[in-house]
C-alpha cells in the first residue's frame, strides 16, 4: 500500500485560458457579423475608402500640383479625366482621392479624442458618486430614484441658460 499523497490537480495556465476566451469571442463576434448582411457591405465599404486613403498613388498617380496639372482648364468629365479639371487644370478624382487620406485621418482623430474624452468623463464621474455614496453622502444628496416631478425641475435647471439668452420677440417654445 502506497502512502503517497494524491496528485494536486493541475494549475491551469490562466493566460493562455484569457486568450482563449478571446479568440472564442472574436469568433462568436465574427460570425454573427458576417451573418448580417448590410454590416458586411459596410466593412467593404470602408476598406476599399481605407485602402484608396493609405495608398492613393497605386490608383491615381502622384498628387497633381499647380506645376504638374495634366489637363486643361475647366476640362468636362473625359475618359482621362474622369471627374474633369479644375480651373488651373488639375484632374479632381486625383485631387478627391489624395483628399480622402486627410479626410479619414480627421475623421479617425477625432472619434479616438471622443473616446478619450468620453472615457475620462466617465472615470471621474464613477469615481465622485462612489466617493459620495461611500462618505455617506449618497443617501442624502442623490434622489433615490427619478420621479416626473424632479426630472422637470431638472429639465428647467437644464434649459435656463438658453431661456436667458433668448432675445427673440415672442415666448420661447
Amino acid at each position: 500500500m502506497s502512502t503517497a499523497a494524491p496528485a494536486a490537480p493541475a494549475v491551469p495556465n490562466l493566460r493562455a485560458e484569457r486568450w482563449r476566451l478571446r479568440l472564442r469571442s472574436a469568433r462568436t463576434f465574427a460570425r454573427r457579423f458576417s451573418r448580417r448582411v448590410d454590416g458586411v457591405v459596410g466593412l467593404v465599404i470602408l476598406l476599399v475608402f481605407a485602402v484608396i486613403a493609405i495608398a492613393p498613388q497605386w490608383f491615381v498617380g502622384p498628387l497633381e500640383t499647380v506645376s504638374r496639372a495634366s489637363g486643361t482648364s475647366l476640362q468636362p468629365p473625359v475618359s482621362a479625366h474622369v471627374f474633369g479639371t479644375d480651373e488651373v487644370g488639375r484632374d479632381l478624382l486625383n485631387l478627391t482621392i489624395h483628399g480622402a487620406r486627410i479626410s479619414m485621418a480627421i475623421g479617425f482623430m477625432a472619434t479616438l479624442i471622443t473616446v478619450v474624452v468620453g472615457a475620462v468623463l466617465a472615470i471621474a464621474f464613477l469615481y465622485v458618486v462612489l466617493s459620495l455614496v461611500f462618505a455617506g453622502w449618497g443617501d442624502h444628496s442623490l434622489p433615490p430614484s427619478p420621479s416626473p416631478s424632479t426630472s422637470a425641475i431638472g429639465l428647467a435647471w437644464l434649459f435656463r441658460p438658453l431661456a436667458a439668452s433668448h432675445t427673440g420677440g415672442g415666448p420661447l417654445t
